[in-house]
C-alpha cells in the first residue's frame, strides 16, 4: 500500500480546496470524477464512483492508503441522492474487496442525519431518524461504509459557507424578517471544512472516531445572523420577535476540538466578514458604468 497516497473520490468544490491544502504538505493525490480533467499536482482520472469494476482496478493498480468521499448528486431528490451517495459508497466496498485493499475512508455527510427540531443540542452520540430523503440517505451510507472492512469515520458538515455563496446575505437584506428566524441554525467555512478533512487525514487511523459532527462554535438563531448582516450594510434589525416559535438544532463540535483541531472560522462573525466584501465587490461590478465628458 502506498504509504502516502490518497485517493480523492469527487473532485468538487471542497476536495478541490482540501487538494490545495495536501500539495502543501507534499501528499501523492489522486482523484476521480466523471469528466476527468486537470489539476495541478493532483492525478485527475475520468472514472464514476459508482462503477466498482473500474474502481476496483485503480485500487488494485494505485493501492491508496486513504480515500476521501466527496459527491454531489446530479438532482436533488431521493434517486438522485441514491445513485450518487449510496451506490458510491457499495462501489468502494466491493471494489476493495475485489482488489484485497483496505483503504481508510473518510466520507462526508451532513447533519440532515438529525431530526431534532426544538433547539436540541446534537453530538456524534444523538439519535438519527432524519425525516428527508436527503438525510435518510446519507445515513444509509454512513451506515454501509461505517459496517464494512473498510476503517471508516462519517464526517458530518452543518451548512457549507464561504465565497460566492450569497444565498444568505441576500436573504438578510430583504426588509420582511424571514418566516424561519427563530431557527438555530449551524454553519461552518469551505476552508475549515477542508482543513477539518487535512487534519483527520493526518492522524493515525487507530486514532479516528467513527463519527465527527464538523460544525463552528456557535450555533445561533438565524434572525441574529441575519440582523448582523444587516448591521453591515446600515440597515435596521428585523423584529424577532415576530418571527414565531424556535426550530432547528444545535450541533456540539467537542469531539472535533478534542481532536486538536482549532477552527480559522470559530464563527459566523469571522467568515462571513470576507463573505460579505466578495458580495459587495460583485455587486459594484455589476453596476452600470457611467461615462464623463
Amino acid at each position: 500500500m502506498a504509504a502516502h497516497k490518497i485517493l480523492l473520490i469527487g473532485f468538487g468544490a471542497l476536495n478541490q480546496q482540501l487538494a490545495r491544502l495536501l500539495r502543501e504538505r507534499g501528499g501523492d493525490l489522486l482523484a476521480v470524477r466523471r469528466s476527468g480533467g486537470r489539476a495541478a499536482g493532483v492525478d485527475l482520472r475520468a472514472l464514476d464512483a459508482t462503477d466498482w469494476e473500474s474502481l476496483a482496478r485503480l485500487l488494485r493498480d494505485e493501492r491508496p492508503a486513504q480515500a476521501v468521499i466527496t459527491l454531489t448528486p446530479d438532482e436533488r431528490s431521493a434517486a438522485g441522492y441514491r445513485r450518487c451517495y449510496l451506490q458510491a459508497a457499495r462501489a468502494l466496498v466491493a471494489a476493495a474487496a475485489d482488489a484485497g485493499q483496505r483503504p481508510a475512508v473518510l466520507f462526508v455527510s451532513s447533519t440532515s442525519v438529525y431530526a431534532q427540531n426544538r433547539g436540541e443540542l446534537v453530538n456524534e452520540s444523538s439519535a438519527c431518524r432524519p425525516r428527508r430523503f436527503n438525510g435518510q440517505v446519507l445515513l444509509e451510507a454512513e451506515q454501509c461504509l461505517l459496517n464494512s472492512e473498510l476503517p471508516t469515520s462519517a464526517v458530518r458538515f452543518s451548512g457549507i459557507y464561504g465565497p460566492g455563496r450569497h444565498w444568505l446575505i441576500e436573504q438578510s437584506l430583504r426588509d420582511a424578517p424571514a418566516a424561519n428566524s427563530m431557527q438555530w441554525t449551524n454553519r461552518i467555512h469551505i476552508d475549515d471544512c477542508a482543513r477539518v478533512l487535512a487534519h483527520l487525514l493526518a492522524m493515525p487511523v487507530a486514532r479516528r472516531r467513527s463519527i465527527y459532527v464538523a460544525s463552528d462554535s456557535e450555533p445561533v438563531l438565524r434572525g441574529e445572523v441575519q440582523n448582523w448582516i444587516r448591521a453591515r450594510f446600515g440597515l435596521p434589525a428585523i423584529d424577532m420577535a415576530q418571527a414565531g416559535e424556535v426550530s432547528g438544532k444545535r450541533c456540539d463540535n467537542r469531539r472535533l476540538l478534542e481532536s486538536g483541531f482549532v477552527f480559522e472560522y470559530p464563527s459566523y462573525r469571522e467568515g462571513l466578514v470576507g463573505v460579505i466584501e466578495g458580495y459587495k465587490y460583485v455587486q459594484r461590478r455589476s453596476e452600470p458604468s457611467h461615462s464623463f465628458k
